[in-house]
């Protein structure tokens, strides 16, 4: 059974979390399943299901490498859980 994990990153002042989404979704494994939730002014929650075999310890080390794209420069990973629904 995939696991979901609900991710929630934040970004500057200003920044676009639907543009920012939309550009960590591209990023992401081909694979992966990812509905985005919500979006306030600098954040944006989603929920992410990577494959069924996909190491759950490598979830955050492959997030943390999408954001560190320049296309996503200045947004962070502020939560990553498993399982738990975004507040």
């Amino acid at each position: 059974m995939c696991t979901t994990y609900w991710l929630w990153i934040s970004g500057a002042a200003g920044a676009a979390p639907e543009t920012a989404a939309v550009r960590l979704i591209a990023t992401l494994p081909a694979l992966w399943g990812v509905t985005l939730l919500r979006c306030t002014r600098n954040t944006a929650t989603l929920a992410l299901t990577p494959p069924e075999a996909f190491p759950a310890a490598a979830v955050g080390d492959t997030v943390d490498a999408a954001l560190a794209t320049p296309a996503l420069r200045g947004w962070v990973r502020k939560g990553l859980a498993a399982g738990v629904p975004p507040p």
